[in-house]
C-alpha cells in the first residue's frame, strides 16, 4: 500500500523542517560553549577581586540561554511538529487499513461480476457480445484496453488487482465460451426489430383489453405528468397495478408502450454490437428514437451506475448508442416505478438500491398505494374482498413482512372457481407461501369478520402446525 505523492511531499517537508530546527539547536549549543570558553578566558586574566562577579554573570547568561532553548518557541515548535507527524502517521495507517479492506471488496465485486457475465453469456441472450469481450480481455489485445502506456490500470484500481482479475476470468471462462457459437445460438444477424412492440391484430387486441380495465385513483396524476412531458415515478407496494397503469396511459395518449425491468448494466439500455458487428437494439433505444412511453419497472432495484445513462440521455437530448448518435424523439416519454423512494433497502424490500440525487430529481413522484375502489370493481366476491382488506390491515398493524397486494387478491379471486384447490390451499399458494403457523394464527386473531375465509385461514394454520410437529 502506497501513499499519494502529495502526502509524501507533505511529510518530507515537515521532516526537513524538524532537521532544520535541530541544526539550529546544535548551533545554539555550540555558541553557548564558545561564550563559556571566552568568558572563562577573560576571568582567568582578570583581577582576583572580580572573579566572583564574573562567575555570577556567566552563570546567569548560561541559565538564560538554556532557558530559551528549554522553554522558548524553538523547542515548543519542534515538540508540536513531532506530535503532528505521529498523528499523521496514525491517520495514514488507518487509511491504509481502509484501502486494504476496500481492495478486498473490489476484488470480490469484480469476481462476482465476471462470474455473472459468464453465466449470462452461456445462457444464450448476450453470449455473442460477452464472448467477444472476454476474448479481448484474456488476449494480448486486453492489455491495450486495460493498461495505459505506463502499464497503469485504467479501471481505477491497482495494476496488480487488474491482472489478478484477468487471471481469475481466464480460469472461469470455459473452453465452450471461447469457441465459435453453434448455429442459431446468437442473435439474428443484422436484426433491427428487437425491442419493438409486437404489431398487428395482437397489439390492437392488447390495447383494447388494457384500455377496458379499471383505472387507479391516482391515474390522472400519471396521465397528466406524461402528457406534460415529465417523468412520473410511481412509488408504492408490490402488486398495485403500476405497470398496467403506465401501459394504459401510453395507449390513451396514442403512444407505443415499451418496458424493461431493473437494469444492472448500461448495455441493457443502450444495446450492443454482437461478435459479428451487428447492433442489437433495446426497448429504450426504440422508444428514444421512434417515440413512445418507456417504462422502467423496479427502478429502485437498478444499478445507480446504469441509471446514469438515462440521466445523460434526458439532459443532452441525444444519446451516443453503439450504432451512432440518436436524437431524442419529440414524443419520447419515460416513466418508472419502485417500491421505495430510492433511499435504499428496508425490512420488506431488501433488494433495493439507493439512487443518487441527480436521478431522483428528474422524477415527479406519485404515491401509488392500494386502491379499494379499483379492487371492488375487479373482485366481485364481497366477502372475500372484506376478508382480504382485514388481512392487509392486520399485517400492517403487526408490521409483518407479508404483502397482501391487489394482484394477490385478484389471483385468489380467479382461483375460486378452480376445484383442484381448497380455500386454505388457495390462501397458502398465493398470499401466505412460507408463512409459519404461529404467524397465521396471530393474523387470524386480528380479523374481526367471521366467515368461510377466516375459517380457511384457521384451517391452514392448524394444518401447518401439525406438519411442523411431525417434523420435530
Amino acid at each position: 500500500m502506497f501513499l499519494r505523492k502529495s502526502d509524501y511531499l507533505y511529510m518530507k517537508g515537515r521532516i526537513e523542517k524538524i532537521d532544520e530546527l535541530e541544526q539550529k539547536l546544535t548551533v545554539a549549543e555550540l555558541s553557548l560553549k564558545e561564550t563559556f570558553q571566552r568568558l572563562t578566558r577573560e576571568i582567568e586574566h582578570s583581577y582576583d577581586q572580580k572573579l566572583d562577579h564574573k562567575y555570577a554573570d556567566l552563570s546567569n547568561k548560561i541559565e538564560k540561554e538554556i532557558s530559551k532553548i528549554e522553554n522558548g518557541n524553538l523547542s515548543k515548535e519542534v515538540d508540536e511538529l513531532r506530535k503532528l507527524v505521529l498523528k499523521k502517521l496514525e491517520e495514514y495507517k488507518s487509511l491504509c487499513d481502509e484501502l486494504r479492506d476496500l481492495t478486498v471488496k473490489q476484488k470480490e465485486y469484480i469476481n462476482l461480476a465476471a462470474q455473472e457475465a459468464v453465466e449470462k453469456a452461456l445462457s444464450g441472450e448476450i453470449r455473442a457480445i460477452v464472448t467477444h469481450q472476454v476474448k479481448k480481455l484474456v488476449s494480448e489485445e486486453g492489455k491495450e484496453l486495460l493498461f495505459d502506456e505506463s502499464e497503469k490500470s485504467v479501471l481505477g484500481v491497482s495494476s496488480e488487482l487488474t491482472k489478478e482479475v484477468i487471471d481469475m476470468l481466464k480460469q472461469r471462462v470455459s473452453d465452450e465460451l471461447l469457441t465459435p457459437n453453434p448455429a442459431g445460438d446468437s442473435p439474428a444477424s443484422g436484426s433491427t426489430d428487437a425491442g419493438k412492440p409486437e404489431g398487428g391484430a395482437e397489439l390492437e387486441k392488447r390495447k383494447k383489453d388494457v384500455l377496458s380495465m379499471a383505472r387507479h385513483k391516482e391515474f390522472g396524476k400519471l396521465l397528466g405528468s406524461l402528457s406534460a412531458g415529465l417523468m412520473p415515478m410511481l412509488v408504492g407496494p408490490a402488486g398495485t397495478g403500476k405497470s398496467t397503469a403506465v401501459e394504459q396511459a401510453a395507449y390513451e395518449l396514442g403512444f407505443d408502450f415499451y418496458t424493461s425491468n431493473r437494469v444492472q448494466m448500461a448495455h441493457e439500455l443502450t444495446g450492443y454490437k454482437d461478435a459479428t458487428g451487428n447492433y442489437q437494439p433495446t426497448q429504450f433505444y426504440q422508444a428514444y428514437k421512434n417515440g413512445g412511453v418507456f417504462f422502467l419497472d423496479e427502478v429502485d432495484g437498478s444499478s445507480p451506475e446504469a441509471l446514469v445513462t438515462i440521466n445523460t440521455a434526458m439532459a443532452q437530448g441525444y444519446m451516443n448508442f453503439p450504432d451512432g448518435k440518436v436524437y431524442m424523439h419529440k414524443d419520447f416519454r419515460l416513466a418508472a416505478a419502485g417500491n421505495t423512494y430510492g433511499t435504499g433497502a428496508d425490512a420488506q424490500y431488501v433488494g433495493r438500491n439507493e439512487l443518487d440525487a441527480a436521478t431522483l430529481d428528474r422524477f415527479v413522484v406519485v404515491r401509488w398505494d392500494y386502491d379499494k375502489k379499483l379492487e371492488s370493481q375487479i373482485i366481485k366476491d364481497k366477502e372475500f374482498l372484506e376478508f382480504g382488506w382485514k388481512v392487509r390491515s392486520a399485517v400492517s398493524k403487526l408490521k409483518l413482512p407479508i404483502i397482501i397486494s391487489t394482484r394477490g387478491l385478484i389471483n385468489v379471486y380467479n382461483l375460486l372457481n378452480v376445484k383442484a384447490f381448497s380455500l386454505d390451499e388457495m390462501l397458502e399458494s398465493v398470499l401466505f407461501e412460507g408463512v409459519d403457523a404461529q404467524t397465521l394464527l396471530t393474523i387470524n386473531r386480528e380479523i374481526s369478520v367471521n366467515g368461510k375465509y377466516k375459517n380457511a385461514l384457521k384451517n391452514l394454520a392448524d394444518r401447518l402446525k401439525n406438519e411442523e410437529k411431525g417434523m420435530e
